[in-house]
C-alpha cells in the first residue's frame, strides 16, 4: 500500500507542474525501468491536449520488441493506483470500472496521454489522479477513420499494440485509443499529425 500512496503523491506533483514551462520531467511517474534513457522536457508535448507520461524512445524494431512490454508494466501500475484508490475512498464513492488513455508514437517518441478513471454507470470521471480539465465521456466504438475496434484481455494487449506499431512505425505520428473495462480493453487508432487534434 506504501507503493499506491507514493504512485499517488508523484501524479500529484506531475500534474501540479504541468503549467511552468521549464520545468523537466525528473520524478519516475513509472518504474525507473520504464524511463531509463527517455527524459524531455515538457515544452517538447506543447502540441498535446493534456499532460504526459513517457515511456520510450524508439527507432527500429528490434528497440520496439524490448520496450513494448513497458506498456503492461503500465498497465499493472494503472491497476495499483485503482487498488489505491478503493482504499482510501468514502463508502458511498462510485467505483472506478473503466479507464481511458492514448499511446502516442510522435517522432520515434512513445508516451501516454489522457489517462482518466471512469464509472461507467453514471459515465463520470473519478478523481483517482487529477485531470486539467473534466474530460468526456470515451467512445464505445471507434470513430469514422479509426482502424481497429477489438476488445483483448490482459494476455493479448502487449501484442496487439506490438503489431499495430510494427506496421506503422516508419509513420510520423500514430495514435492508440485504449478503453478498458479492467476486464477487457478496445483498441482503436489512427496515424495523425504531430500536433495532435
Amino acid at each position: 500500500m506504501k507503493k499506491i500512496v507514493v504512485l499517488l503523491t508523484i501524479f500529484a506533483v506531475f500534474y501540479s507542474c504541468k503549467n511552468e514551462q521549464t520545468e523537466k520531467i525528473e520524478e519516475p511517474i513509472l518504474s525507473e525501468e520504464a524511463i531509463t534513457n527517455f527524459a524531455s522536457n515538457i515544452n517538447f508535448f506543447d502540441t498535446i491536449r493534456t499532460d504526459t507520461i513517457p515511456l520510450f524512445e524508439t527507432n527500429k524494431i528490434a528497440d520496439l520488441n524490448q520496450n513494448i512490454q513497458i506498456l503492461e508494466q503500465f498497465d499493472n501500475e494503472v491497476k495499483g493506483l485503482i487498488d489505491g484508490y478503493k482504499f482510501i475512498k468514502e463508502e458511498n464513492a462510485p467505483e472506478v470500472n473503466l479507464v481511458t488513455y492514448k499511446l502516442n508514437h510522435i517522432n520515434t517518441k512513445m508516451f501516454i496521454t489522457d489517462l482518466v478513471f471512469w464509472n461507467a454507470q453514471t459515465k463520470t470521471p473519478i478523481e483517482v489522479i487529477p485531470y486539467p480539465a473534466k474530460p468526456e465521456f470515451p467512445f464505445m466504438k471507434c470513430p469514422e477513420g479509426w482502424s481497429g475496434g477489438q476488445e483483448y484481455d490482459a494476455s493479448e494487449l502487449v501484442t496487439q499494440v506490438k503489431d499495430i506499431l510494427s506496421k506503422e512505425l516508419e509513420k510520423e505520428c500514430l495514435e492508440i485509443r485504449f478503453v478498458n473495462n479492467l476486464s477487457q480493453t478496445k483498441l482503436c487508432y489512427k496515424t495523425c499529425q504531430t500536433g495532435l487534434k
